[in-house]
């Protein structure tokens, strides 16, 4: 017999940041190992079919193994599953496409304005746009610009791409929040990403379905892409956004790009500049924001409290 709410324990918020972190540290390295597949000779679409194809069967056999009772939603909840896969096909497919009109620290600098719509579509739900959050927003996108910088000349189409793919984004976090946050986030990983890899086979097909080329180089950085920055991060994902909600976790984005940034000085050698460093502190400190809060610190001291025997 399940439990009723009242005597469900309450999760810390704390456990969400921790789901939160790690969903931003296993998606920073993605853009290393996109990089070092293309590179390969892997083209983007190829890239993202091989690599969702290969989630979905990961995601499904793990399922069958452990609990294949998950298969089992409501049909109002596969609705909104399918939805957000195609949103989140939509928004990997504009951000590639891109890339291939605008450089990527452009395309960067416009795909953080997404925490932004995020804000703006929970606020016409009535959910308020409090002073901290404009504060934890503008120290990010400020410590964002400064990291990455202006890199010339925009292209429009490039530029409409990427608020194409910042905005579908957005909708997909705050739909999550509004209508799957009690569902499982093993049930969702697996639906959303069901219907990204059927939309990737969709385009796949209309482009003339040229099989891609395959070289022995690109199975291990395309498994570290799959299970880590796919498969895991999806969940982590899920998860944070069901213990935080969708503002929480766009608020914290900015921790993503500080860690680009360092795997792109660890891994490939490149050298931050004074200005990219003070930008840096400006997204800690975003990050700290986020954390640190007055409210939740006082719930943790009454918690530790009442288990003081």
């Amino acid at each position: 017999m399940t439990s009723s709410g009242l005597n469900t324990p309450k999760k810390s918020p704390w456990q969400g940041f921790v789901f939160a972190i790690t969903t931003a540290t296993l998606f920073s390295f993605v853009p290393f190992l996109t990089t070092v597949l293309i590179k390969e000779g892997l083209a983007p679409l190829e890239l993202l079919l091989i690599r969702y194809v290969l989630t979905s069967i990961v995601i499904f056999l793990a399922t069958l193994v452990s609990k294949p009772e998950i298969l089992r939603i409501s049909l109002s909840s596969l609705r909104i599953c399918l939805i957000c896969g195609v949103l989140y096909f939509l928004s990997a497919w504009s951000f590639t496409a891109a890339l291939t009109y605008i450089n990527t620290s452009i395309a960067s600098i416009l795909l953080s304005i997404y925490p932004l719509l995020v804000l703006l579509l929970l606020a016409l739900r009535g959910e308020k746009l409090t002073w901290r959050n404009t504060v934890r927003l503008a120290l990010g996108l400020t410590g964002v610009y400064l990291i990455i910088g202006p890199g010339g000349n925009v292209s429009l189409l490039g530029a409409v791409l990427v608020f194409t793919s910042a905005l579908s984004y957005a909708i997909y976090l705050v739909l999550m929040q509004w209508f799957l946050k009690d569902v499982a986030a093993r049930s969702i990983a697996l639906y959303v990403i069901f219907t990204i890899t059927v939309c990737l086979i969709l385009s796949w097909l209309i482009k003339g379905a040229v099989l891609p080329s395959f070289s022995l180089g690109i199975w291990l950085p395309m498994l570290a892409l799959v299970i880590g920055g796919t498969y895991i991060a999806q969940l982590s994902l899920f998860r944070a956004v069901s213990l935080l909600g969708s503002a929480q976790i766009a608020l914290l984005s900015p921790l993503e790009i500080l860690l680009i940034l360092l795997w792109s000085v660890l891994l490939l050698g490149e050298r931050l500049s004074f200005l990219q460093v003070l930008g840096g502190g400006f997204i800690l400190t975003s990050m700290l924001l986020a954390v640190l809060r007055l409210n939740e610190l006082r719930r943790l001291w009454r918690a530790a409290a009442r288990l003081r025997l």
